[in-house]
């Protein structure tokens, strides 16, 4: 059934195209309505998905895609403040949330020798709001991996999880505008990030009425790029993708943000290693769009 979709898709976005295609490597997408929550990595020809023959990226409007930031080329010069809640009372645990971290961020307070981009942590009850905020300044990356929701209906009532169970609001996301502007990019390693509604997915709106996925939020007010999910997403994937795209990113400085999660997506739909410490073995089968389509990426995917 999906790749039967996902052909008709094809058919209708892409082979009427595909002649003027013969020379191009990535493609970005400007979506609305219901194709802005389709990954269009999952187009299928009939033999390969869109992501094997092709570099994807989203971006909302031209009014938030600077394509002219980048990250330093040395990673020893790209900060990172890295956040994350595995254990919170209510919440499903997120077992793989603390490796993930871990092997991403190498706490310079801590003489920490393990992790790939230098920065700061905070984890579990550490993982609040002032913590957040105190510590941005200096930060190109933010990595939050916890849980995160969509609530339909309501303009502001999506949410992401602080570790004290405290709610992380599109208020409290927008008074991050002051803080966000030297962040290069954003990773929401959490669920339905990406996810917001328009009329079309809510039939009893208005026409012309949207709310904005939490990802939004962070590209307006300042950050040049959001990693974001389409749904609910597994924890042990999305961590070994997280770990995957970063350590490629670092160890490939040539690559574009995009390339790199392509990379990571791709050594999960093959099933096949990267030649990365930090991605610690794995041999569950992740090769289902499931795993490795959720997460987009959103802007500046240079």
């Amino acid at each position: 059934m999906l790749q039967k979709t996902a052909q008709q898709l094809y058919d209708w976005l892409i082979r009427p195209l595909e002649s003027e295609l013969a020379n191009i490597h990535h493609l970005a997408f400007s979506l609305d309505r219901g194709l802005r929550y389709i990954p269009m990595e999952v187009l299928h020809d009939g033999e390969k998905y869109l992501i094997e023959k092709y570099t994807v990226t989203t971006f909302i409007s031209a009014q938030f895609t600077d394509t002219e930031d980048r990250l330093p080329i040395n990673p020893n010069d790209t900060l990172i403040l890295g956040m994350g809640a595995s254990e919170v009372p209510g919440y499903k645990p997120l077992p793989h949330v603390v490796t993930e971290i871990d092997n991403i961020v190498r706490d310079d307070r801590a003489n920490d020798a393990k992790g790939i981009y230098p920065g700061a942590k905070f984890l579990e009850k550490d993982f609040i709001w002032d913590n957040l905020w105190t510590n941005l300044e200096d930060k190109k990356l933010l990595h939050i991996a916890t849980h995160g929701e969509f609530v339909p209906s309501s303009q502001d009532a999506s949410f992401l999880v602080l570790g004290d169970g405290q709610k992380l609001t599109i208020e409290e996301i927008r008074i991050l505008d002051d803080y966000l502007d030297n962040v290069h990019l954003v990773v929401l390693s959490a669920c339905e990030t990406a996810v917001g509604e328009s009329f079309l997915t809510d039939p009893k709106q208005e026409e012309g009425i949207e709310i904005n996925a939490l990802s939004f939020y962070f590209i307006s007010g300042g950050a040049k790029t959001v990693m974001a999910s389409l749904w609910q997403v597994d924890d042990a994937s999305t961590s070994q993708l997280m770990q995957r795209f970063y350590c490629t990113l670092a160890k490939n400085p040539s690559l574009t943000k995009a390339e790199a999660l392509r990379k990571a997506k791709m050594s999960l739909l093959n099933n096949t290693s990267l030649d990365c410490e930090s991605s610690a073995s794995n041999n569950t089968d992740f090769t289902h769009p499931y795993y490795w389509s959720p997460f987009i990426l959103i802007g500046n995917g240079l």
